[in-house]
């Protein structure tokens, strides 16, 4: 395409897009119209694990192939972020400060985020963080990113509001941290409201339907599913990421563990069918 006909079919899209092209407003809440009436306990939401940790970003010994923005596009609504301080700023890494294996500004990241909140006023999304940072700074990269209009606000002992009293409220960033939670009304403390499954498995038969962190009556259930063998690979994705091992193991969990699952947690989302079983589990319950 010459450069003329570039501009000419950027102009295009534009106008489609402000004119909305007849169609009418989504009135769906992740992109469903039945969760707009079911709490945010009751709804499942595709997870990805370390989700920085992108080869597209350029990080090595990578978790996941597309970055934040991307996970998100593609429906991804739950976020493992590991954040660290580093002098005056807070970044992202995975264990080690390398320029070799790639590291972000926190501010960045959650930059990305409300960009999309932004866009999409009908989507919620939720942060998991493992935490290496103050409060105070992670508040303060909640604040230059302009994610901080979005956090949900939870008094201890309330129940959970529907998706869409959140969206009405435009509460619509839950933000859970493994230390200091509780810090601010919005930094919720995750072992309080969600208990896990094991995350530490190296091959498929040693993923374990037993409860890990978080007390047996915690309202949310984080389903670890993915595996590690010095990091996390495509090709480990490929073992487990499919249905029916999926569903059926998501199902076997459910069961033995007596609670819904609400966080599908995996590594290389795109990989098999997290985000087909995710909807699917949306609309059959």
């Amino acid at each position: 395409m010459n450069p003329a006909a570039r501009v000419i079919a950027s102009l295009l899209v534009s106008l489609s897009l402000l004119s909305g092209c007849g169609d009418e407003p989504s009135t769906a809440c992740n992109g469903l119209d039945e969760l707009c009436e079911r709490t945010y306990d009751q709804v499942v939401y595709a997870t990805t694990h370390n989700a920085f940790n992108a080869s597209d970003e350029g990080f090595k010994l990578a978790n996941q192939t597309h970055g934040v923005r991307r996970q998100l596009e593609d429906g991804v609504r739950g976020l493992m972020l590991d954040i660290y301080d580093e002098g005056d700023d807070v970044l992202v890494y995975h264990g080690v400060l390398s320029d070799f294996l790639g590291y972000a500004r926190l501010a960045d990241v959650l930059a990305e985020i409300a960009d999309f909140l932004r866009r999409q006023p009908r989507e919620v999304v939720t942060i998991i963080f493992e935490t290496y940072a103050s409060p105070e700074s992670t508040r303060r990269a909640f604040e230059e990113s302009g994610a901080i209009d979005y956090v949900y606000v939870h008094e201890e002992g309330a129940t959970y509001p529907t998706l869409a009293e959140m969206i009405e409220r435009n509460e619509r960033l839950v933000v859970f941290t493994d230390r200091d939670g509780g810090a601010y009304d919005w930094y919720l403390p995750v072992w309080d409201h969600a208990r896990e499954t094991p995350y530490a498995a190296g091959k498929p038969e040693e993923l374990e339907c037993l409860g890990g962190r978080g007390p047996e009556e915690a309202p949310l259930l984080i389903f670890n599913h993915f595996l590690t063998q010095i990091s996390g690979s495509p090709s480990l994705a490929e073992m487990i990421n499919y249905d029916p091992y999926l569903g059926d193991r998501i199902e076997e969990c459910e069961e033995a563990l007596g609670q819904k699952v609400n966080f599908v947690t995996v590594d290389f989302y795109e990989i098999g069918d997290t985000l087909a079983v995710t909807r699917r589990l949306n609309t059959s319950r």
